[in-house]
């Protein structure tokens, strides 16, 4: 495996110069992919923060619109700082809207051990990022912040039953995972940029389609565990309309 992870970066690494040393002419979504890659692999939360730089360097690029490729339309539009202001006016009410689902997701999966340990995962993290104190943290700070997200991957790969067996708690599932991803957002609203707010959004919204009137399990219903991601992902989406009319989910 720590031969996989080196040739991998060595891969990335390769790439990334690769293409930088053609500035005229900049294969965006290559640049992104290669320091995601690296990311997943950093070893500290400064190695995190410098190979994320380059995901910024390049949303933030005037002549990124134009050639967007699939992988760059992931990132895009970022919400500028009028945007922000508006969708975490909410922000208390959104968070604990958030803790309260995911409470429910654990309950509503505790016969399913995979996903338990994955959700009570998912918990631990929203609440230890809400004790941040954002207003001490620099920009480079708060991009650090994210590097203990990492630790994430090893139980995401164990999902891969579920989803291959069209399990239906995947769905309910995954839009908890996204509004947590969501919410880093508002605690840390310089890392905006490397979240890909509007398709986690709409992947929340397309899950609230694909579950329609639900089903419960363990005394809780799928409307329950979706109370939150649905609040975050409308709200979010309302903050980039010019004339939002903001759905609060009840």
């Amino acid at each position: 495996l720590l031969c996989e992870k080196y040739y991998y970066r060595g891969q990335a690494l390769g790439g990334l110069r690769e293409h930088l040393s053609c500035e005229d002419n900049l294969d965006h979504a290559a640049i992104i992919m290669a320091c995601i890659m690296l990311s997943w692999g950093a070893s500290s939360s400064e190695e995190f923060f410098q190979t994320v730089q380059g995901i910024f360097m390049i949303l933030n690029r005037e002549d990124v619109i134009p050639s967007r490729s699939d992988v760059v339309d992931l990132f895009l539009p970022v919400a500028d700082d009028w945007q922000m202001a508006r969708w975490c006016g909410n922000r208390s009410q959104l968070l604990d809207s958030a803790l309260q689902s995911v409470t429910s997701l654990i309950k509503f999966v505790r016969e399913k051990p995979t996903l338990l340990l994955a959700a009570k995962e998912l918990k631990n993290f929203l609440i230890n990022m809400r004790r941040l104190d954002v207003g001490r943290l620099t920009e480079p700070a708060q991009s650090k912040a994210l590097f203990p997200a990492r630790s994430w991957l090893p139980w995401l790969h164990a999902l891969l039953g579920h989803m291959q067996d069209n399990d239906p708690f995947i769905v309910p599932f995954f839009a908890n995972y996204e509004m947590v991803q969501m919410a880093h957002a508002i605690v840390l609203p310089r890392t905006r940029h490397l979240l890909a707010l509007r398709r986690r959004a709409l992947a929340i919204q397309w899950a609230g389609a694909k579950l329609g009137h639900g089903f419960a399990a363990c005394n809780v219903h799928t409307s329950d565990v979706m109370q939150g991601p649905l609040l975050m992902a409308n709200t979010y989406l309302a903050s980039l309309d010019d004339n939002p009319t903001i759905c609060i989910v009840g």
